[in-house]
């Protein structure tokens, strides 16, 4: 309803502002309409209403060891991002060609402690950003915990996809004991962060 007023108002004031209808004596001028969008990537909140620049998201893996006491097969067993577990957003960014980016941090209890041999208290992965872009085609990135150090980035090439469905996907999968499938896994509480950056083509 809004649009279509403006529309109209629009258009009545060309009407006044044509010089051709103008009288003599009468005065007419130009208005310039003018407004700006800025640079930007955003996380939307559900229910498209509120934009955020960061967000969390938890993947609770549960319980990590077998009954043998080595990590899990169902765990252990995906090997790629299809199998792995994830989470998902929503993502709007206002530029042509964002930059997206991945790091990790080992799955471990926290403690510089060595729990012996035979036993393993770091859980390495693959951590990986999957981004949908406007063509409908997918951009990846991924991070491994046991040979990478530094954030891994990729520009998307293009738009990211609007609309309001997720358009970007987080998964982590490829877990692996540190010490080796056979080692027996220490007891605690095991945390691990994966960061994920888009940016804006500034």
């Amino acid at each position: 309803m809004t649009k279509t007023i403006i529309s109209t108002l629009i258009a009545t004031s060309a009407l006044i502002a044509t010089p051709a209808l103008a009288a003599t004596g009468d005065v007419t001028g130009t208005i310039n309409v003018t407004g700006t969008v800025g640079a930007r990537c955003s996380v939307i909140a559900p229910g498209g209403t509120v934009e955020n620049q960061a967000y969390t998201g938890t993947i609770d893996l549960k319980r990590l060891d077998a009954a043998d006491g080595t990590l899990r097969s169902t765990l252990a067993g995906a090997a790629t991002a299809a199998d792995g577990i994830k989470v998902n957003a929503r993502i709007v960014c206002t530029s042509a060609n964002p930059t997206v980016g991945v790091s990790a941090t080992k799955l471990n209890t926290g403690g510089a402690t060595d729990p012996g041999a035979g036993y393993s208290n770091d859980i390495d992965y693959t951590a990986q950003i999957k981004v949908k872009a406007a063509s409908g085609a997918y951009k990846t990135v991924t991070y491994s915990t046991l040979t990478d150090t530094t954030a891994k980035t990729a520009a998307l090439g293009e738009r990211i996809a609007g609309g309001s469905a997720d358009n970007v996907e987080v998964s982590i999968y490829n877990l692996a004991s540190e010490a080796g499938a056979t080692s027996l896994l220490a007891s605690g509480s095991y945390t691990s962060t994966v960061t994920v950056t888009i940016q804006p083509t500034v």
